[in-house]
């Protein structure tokens, strides 16, 4: 199956700006795939409504002894 979205979920500030550095740095040759980036708090259960031909990327930034931030909780 064809990939036509790449979803990168992000949770935290500098999660955030990661996410934006490979959204940025998508390959010039890949015009159909389209990338959305969305933030960890915004409704995850809708995560599950993608196909097939969806690509989820986490990046989620922790805190102290690698606990999630409260954005994500």
């Amino acid at each position: 199956m064809k990939i036509k979205t790449i979803s990168i979920v992000h949770g935290g500030e500098l999660a955030s700006d990661v996410a934006q550095q490979i959204k940025a740095k998508k390959p010039e040759g890949i015009h159909d795939v389209d990338v959305v980036l969305r933030n960890a708090s915004d409704r995850p259960k809708t995560l599950l409504d993608h196909g097939g031909d969806t690509i989820i990327c986490f990046v989620i930034q922790t805190i102290e002894n690698s606990s999630p931030t409260e954005e994500v909780n």
